[in-house]
């Protein structure tokens, strides 16, 4: 709930801060993560809910740090940062997540996931 709160209150706040260039994506990207929390609680996948929230946040580290990078003309720096941002938004969910969903689910009877 801490994190449908932080990204709801990121959705309503962009209303009031400087427009970016970025402000359609970041408008979207709030939309889909409220969307995709609030799913995983009506649907009660709330650990795997979790899970998702956590490999992307862990991502979202080196992709705000470019950004502030970027905003302070830091070229060099940003691009390194941009740079992790992939290996870890690559590396993170495909390697890591596809891991942890495939330990919940019964390998005998593909269709049938444990909650």
């Amino acid at each position: 709930m801490l994190e449908m709160g932080y990204y709801t209150a990121g959705l309503v706040s962009q209303f009031f801060e400087v427009k970016r260039k970025d402000f359609m994506q970041m408008f979207i990207h709030h939309v889909a993560t409220v969307f995709l929390i609030g799913m995983s609680f009506i649907c009660s996948r709330t650990r795997i809910g979790a899970l998702v929230m956590l490999v992307h946040d862990f991502s979202d580290i080196s992709l705000e740090a470019c950004k502030m990078a970027k905003y302070l003309k830091k070229t060099e720096a940003a691009n390194v940062l941009f740079g992790c941002f992939g290996v870890f938004f690559l590396y993170v969910p495909n390697c890591l997540l596809s891991v942890q969903c495939s330990l919940q689910c019964d390998c005998r009877n593909a269709i049938h996931c444990k909650p």
